[in-house]
């Protein structure tokens, strides 16, 4: 009779092999290892390879991957060389269904291998601190044949042959008496049913794990359908409700800065979150929330009234018994946690748990995306705000600009020009559509000679802007061809050290020259036509002083002496206003030669000295020269004239015993003279007036001295003559003093001796 079992047991398998070869090879792992039985024990060595047993055999580890066959395999199935694989040993295998089935787990089949009977036993074994499966086959003699175990679709030869055939197999004993295994009995039916029985429970944990991503599919569809995630958290809830049954859930996130979770979405409660939601009843440390925070990890409780991480609040309408929830956590991360309730014991199980997990990890990434977009929509909206409040500035500005009556002229870092406004068109007689994007090293021709100073000083802001000194501002005046006359006033644009531009204010100043002009041309003709007469005066007072014109009493020689000095006053008066008119109107001609300053201080020296004497006042005058100190260029009266005033005024603006100190020293090509007393001090707020004409001093030694205030004024145009500088230094505090600082240039011997040169050629061709 034939046993029909091995042809259910095929046909069961038949219907699984419709998944595939791939699908088959990848349960091999998985069915051997979650249905395997209790395996006889082995012997910690295993004799494995036995390469002349006539049983052939070959171990499959988890994966199907053939670990070791014999040489026996490798006749039998005519390997010839190639390495052995279980898709090329089943190629000739019939039915390869149980062939496959026996790779799997513990079991016997039968199988036709050409015109051949074989029968196949399979066993599990520790191999590799895993366990792999022994699967061996072996020829059937004549009595196995005569029981009538022939599969359908066995050859049909005759007995005779079969036995002649299969007797021509030596027969060792069988491989599993080499290891020790017992055949545990198992029949076909019993594979079968045990089969069916994993399949089903297969088939079930795929519906599980179907429905597991279909729910995660569903709650990362709504998380991703917007982006308001107060209202997204609300449905990924509901939908976590209807599939794991439910009767609440919160979400609770955290708030930075504060002690308390704040509810974003709640299902099943009565009461509606507000908008924002509403922050939790415990703090983060307390209760649950505050386990699952602190350890963050997911949490499954049967019964919260058995479990003392429980808080029940006081005048609760809900009665929660189960509970599972889970931390809402992207990478290192804590945003919150996601809790769900039921009224009953042992609602939710391991499965719900892992699924609870899942749906928290999305609702991290949804809510931090969330988090991004409102910062990048904030930060979008402040950033327009910016952009708006700047165009208007912008637009206010330049309106601004192009209403002011001075000429503005602004180039960038580049020294290209990015605005002139209508007031510069109007000044300079230019189009602004031939000078905006233009190089203003263009447009240098216009401004003469005071180009070359106003184009190094913008080269040199490009170059270093931290060359800008706030004190040495550029300030000069430009005559045009048409005749006017120009105030150029250049500052850099400048933000955090950093160089943007500079910025050039013109302003037209023809009409304050020609005031100036016919101002200075009254007091010149005013001051030679009041130097005859106090001539005149000072001559009379004098032969009156000296007795010539008969004895004087005492008060008539007082008022002799104050008409004496006053007049002298005077004369001093008219003589520096002469002097600055000339110096203005420019009929002052300098000769420059090579002066020893040296030679100049000592004559300055004597005249001071002289004064001290007739004043009754003792000073201190210290000098500071160094030997190789160079000649300077200059003219000597001049010269004399700049270090009498500025020396002058040391000791008069200084008390009695004090001191004042002259350094000089070289700076480039420069000589720099530095005059410093401990007198008053010049207040801070005074140093900016101090060269302006007619300008002194509110201090009392400054009233009670006799002075026009025209002196510093008169040796700033001189020193500026000689192509020079002068600056002030003083704190204000009186004992401080003040320090007077001013250069002239060294004189150059060799470009004297080409001039010499030059015009000695030009007198000889002559």
């Amino acid at each position: 009779m034939i046993d029909l079992t091995p042809l259910s047991f095929s046909a069961v398998l038949l219907l699984l092999g419709l998944l595939g070869y791939v699908l088959v090879s990848q349960l091999i792992g998985f069915v051997a290892k979650s249905t395997r039985k209790k395996r006889n024990k082995f012997p910690p060595k295993i004799p494995i390879h036995l390469p002349n047993h006539s049983d052939a055999y070959f171990l499959v580890e988890p994966g199907g991957i053939i670990t070791y066959s014999n040489p026996t395999v490798r006749d039998m199935f005519h390997l010839n060389g190639e390495k052995a694989n279980l898709e090329v040993i089943a190629a000739d295998i019939k039915p390869n269904e149980s062939f496959f089935a026996l790779c799997t787990r513990e079991g016997k089949a039968r199988f036709n291998l050409g015109d051949r009977l074989i029968e196949g036993k399979s066993y599990a074994i520790p191999y590799n601190s895993n366990e792999a499966m022994l699967v061996s086959f072996r020829g059937l003699d004549f009595e196995d044949l005569a029981s009538g175990r022939t599969p359908s679709s066995a050859p049909q030869l005759s007995q005779l042959t079969r036995k002649k055939e299969l007797h021509t197999v030596d027969r060792d004993e069988p491989i599993d008496n080499y290891f020790g295994i017992k055949d545990n009995g198992h029949n076909s039916m019993v594979l079968n049913q045990e089969l069916e029985k994993r399949v089903q429970d297969r088939t079930q944990q795929l519906r599980l794990e179907h429905q597991r991503t279909e729910t995660l599919l569903r709650i990362m569809t709504e998380l991703s359908s917007s982006l308001d995630f107060e209202r997204i958290l609300h449905r990924t809830l509901e939908v976590l409700n209807e599939v794991i049954g439910a009767s609440h859930a919160t979400c609770m996130v955290l708030q930075p800065g504060n002690k308390k979770l704040r509810h974003l979405a709640t299902v099943g409660y009565s009461n509606p979150l507000p908008p924002g939601g509403m922050p939790s009843a415990l703090n983060i440390n307390q209760g649950l929330v505050g386990w699952v925070l602190s350890n963050r990890q997911s949490v499954l409780i049967d019964d919260v009234l058995e479990d003392n991480r429980w808080i029940q609040l006081p005048n609760s309408w809900y009665h929660h018994r189960s509970a599972i929830g889970a931390p809402i956590i992207i990478g290192d991360q804590l945003l919150g946690v996601l809790l769900l309730y039921y009224p009953e014991v042992g609602k939710f199980s391991e499965e719900q748990l892992d699924l609870i997990q899942a749906a928290a990890n999305q609702m991290a990434v949804a809510i931090k995306n969330a988090e991004l977009y409102h910062l990048t929509r904030d930060q979008k909206e402040e950033l327009r705000a910016l952009l708006n409040n700047q165009r208007v500035e912008t637009s206010r500005s330049r309106s601004i600009l192009e209403a002011i009556a001075d000429g503005v002229l602004v180039t960038d870092q580049h020294g290209e020009i990015t605005l002139f406004n209508q007031s510069a068109e109007r000044m300079l007689e230019l189009k602004r559509a031939e000078v905006i994007g233009r190089s203003i090293e263009h447009f240098s021709g216009l401004f003469s000679g005071v180009a070359l100073a106003w184009m190094d000083t913008i080269n040199t802001w490009m170059q270093d802007p931290h060359s800008f000194n706030p004190m040495n501002t550029f300030s000069e005046q430009v005559s045009l061809d048409n005749g006017n006359v120009l105030s150029v006033n250049l500052a850099p644009v400048m933000n955090n050290n950093e160089f943007y531009g500079t910025v050039s204010v013109f302003r037209d100043i023809t009409h304050l020259i020609e005031v100036d002009r016919l101002k200075s041309e009254f007091v010149a003709t005013v001051s030679h036509e009041l130097r005859t007469p106090m001539t005149s005066i000072k001559g009379y007072v004098d032969i009156l002083l000296m007795g010539v014109a008969g004895d004087l009493s005492e008060q008539q020689m007082r008022f002799l002496s104050v008409v004496q000095q006053n007049t002298e006053r005077l004369t001093i008066l008219v003589n520096d206003l002469l002097d600055l008119s000339r110096i203005e109107a420019g009929q002052v001609n300098l000769s420059f030669e090579p002066l020893d300053l040296r030679e100049l201080i000592d004559g300055v020296m004597e005249e001071i000295n002289r004064l001290t004497v007739a004043e009754n006042k003792t000073m201190q005058f210290n000098i500071e020269l160094p030997l190789n100190l160079p000649r300077i260029k200059g003219d000597p009266e001049r010269i004399r004239q700049i270090l009498i005033n500025l020396l002058g005024n040391a000791f008069h603006y200084t008390p009695s015993n004090g001191m004042v100190n002259l350094k000089a020293h070289r700076v480039g090509e420069e000589i720099q003279v530095d005059i410093k007393d401990n007198g008053v001090g010049i207040p801070p707020k005074e140093q900016g007036r101090i060269f302006d004409r007619f300008y002194r001093g509110e201090n009392h030694m400054v009233i009670a001295t006799a002075g026009t205030g025209l002196g510093l004024s008169i040796v700033a145009k001189l020193i500026n003559m000689h192509h020079g500088r002068i600056w002030v230094q003083s704190s204000g505090i009186e004992g401080d003093g003040s320090t007077f600082s001013f250069t002239l240039p060294v004189y150059d011997f060799s470009r004297h001796a080409i001039r010499m040169s030059k015009d000695y050629a030009e007198n000889t061709n002559r």
